[in-house]
């Protein structure tokens, strides 16, 4: 999960995987606030497609 692109992990239980749910957020945090920042592109695709009516959106 460390190096993949996506925004979204998928069967996380927090029941079960308290920490590995833990670690993504922990990562995301770093990849949006850090050098390794994820590519504007990739943020639009998701952003595009939340049904939320008020998105904010780190300017890069």
């Amino acid at each position: 999960m460390a190096t993949s692109r996506a925004l979204f992990a998928n069967k996380m239980l927090p029941e079960y995987d308290y920490t590995a749910i833990g670690c993504w957020a922990h990562s995301l945090h770093n990849r949006t606030y850090s050098a390794a920042k994820i590519m504007p592109i990739k943020l639009n695709y998701y952003a595009n497609r939340l049904p939320l009516s008020k998105i904010w959106i780190p300017v890069v």
